[in-house]
């Protein structure tokens, strides 16, 4: 310990601690909230203290990881991406004109730290010390000596939280393959234009994925009827990748957008 503070790592991992202080981490319920706080490009402006409600317009281009594109092309899946944006983080990282954190061994590293706290180097192995000192380098990690004893601190948190994904589609079987994509990192929910005449193989299918299923219908004014409610999100613990799929959202322009 380092003068009393700090963390060691043991086999039962760092001690639980919040990524944001008291008061900071409350998420806005429903629609798109605090538009006015957010520039057209979803980045919070430093007058937006509660996190902001947006919502991600993305591209199913047949990559391994989905992009952020509009307009989408004809043809292809529509993927509206519901997130939480963290003011706190975005306005940091505005601050110290800090990029996005891309690398995947970094981010497994930071997971696993408590946010603003110490701790020691020797908790680390130099693999995992020399990621570190790369992430200083760009204001991920703040490191620094106390009492002659090397520590590290964490001043990155996730720039967003995925909170729902929605796929829009005509054909129902590549829809929910699209919305599989997404499993490791939210709810999912597939909108149709019409039901199949035989939909019993949709049903089956999208219950095994927990898959919601919703009907949207011709008529535009008509409401969006939902067929199959989708499964409960509830991750056993947030990972580098889930940050890494945050950080690429981040990386491409964002579309506000009010509704489906």
């Amino acid at each position: 310990m380092l003068g009393g503070l700090g963390f060691a790592r043991s086999s039962a991992g760092w001690r639980a601690h919040p990524a944001l202080p008291p008061g900071a981490s409350a998420i806005l319920d429903g629609g798109v909230a605090d538009q006015g706080a957010c520039t057209w490009d979803g980045l919070c402006t430093p007058r937006a203290r509660r996190k902001c409600m947006t919502r991600l317009v993305l591209d199913n281009a047949g990559v391994a990881q989905p992009a952020v594109h509009a307009p989408v092309r004809p043809g292809r899946p529509q993927i509206l991406a519901d997130v939480v944006l963290d003011a706190l983080e975005l306005e940091r990282r505005e601050r110290h004109r800090a990029l996005p954190i891309l690398s995947l061994d970094l981010l497994n590293l930071l997971v696993t730290m408590p946010l603003r706290l110490p701790v020691q180097a020797d908790s680390f192995s130099d693999f995992d010390w020399r990621i570190l000192e790369a992430g200083s380098r760009r204001g991920v990690v703040n490191i620094f000596s106390v009492d002659g004893h090397l520590a590290a601190t964490r001043c990155a948190a996730p720039p967003l939280t995925v909170q729902h994904v929605t796929v829009t589609t005509r054909n129902w079987r590549t829809g929910l393959t699209t919305a599989s994509r997404f499993a490791p990192y939210s709810s999912r929910e597939l909108i149709l234009e019409r039901l199949p005449a035989d939909d019993l193989q949709l049903r089956l299918e999208a219950d095994y994925l927990g898959v919601g299923v919703s009907v949207r219908g011709s008529d535009p004014d008509m409401p969006i009827r939902q067929i199959i409610e989708p499964a409960s999100f509830a991750p056993a613990r947030y990972t580098g990748a889930s940050w890494l799929f945050a950080e690429r959202l981040l990386t491409r322009r964002t579309v506000l957008d009010d509704g489906y």
